[in-house]
């Protein structure tokens, strides 16, 4: 059986970045924080089902409890539901929000999708 739960942690400049990945039969749950996990901001997001037509998958948010970080939540969700082809939940909680720590964010993106696809 492939692993099941993944954990990425990315630091630069002294800001740390965690990411928590599980994944079920049929999608990831996925957190990523700069403190500790909890819920935040949260993006759903499937594959498209016509991928002649776009590429890009189809997202909604649920911001009950932080509509700061939507644009980040949705991005990352998008992008994973992308790149791996399955739905994906997204719990996003992100305190500093800058371009350098968005940057820190989309590395540890990247290493996760990396883990991801070498099962």
């Amino acid at each position: 059986m492939s692993k099941m739960v993944f954990e990425e942690k990315v630091e630069e400049k002294g800001y740390q970045i965690s990411i928590l990945c599980i994944r079920l039969a049929n999608g990831i749950i996925i957190i990523v924080t700069d403190t500790t996990y909890k819920i935040g901001t949260i993006a759903m997001a499937t594959p498209s089902k016509i991928p002649e037509i776009s590429k890009k998958a189809i997202s909604s948010l649920l911001t009950a409890f932080d509509m700061k970080g939507e644009v980040v939540a949705r991005a990352i969700a998008e992008r994973l539901a992308t790149e791996l082809g399955m739905a994906v939940l997204a719990i996003v909680n992100l305190k500093e929000k800058n371009l350098d720590r968005y940057k820190t964010v989309v590395k540890g993106i990247n290493n996760l999708i990396k883990k991801i696809k070498g099962q």
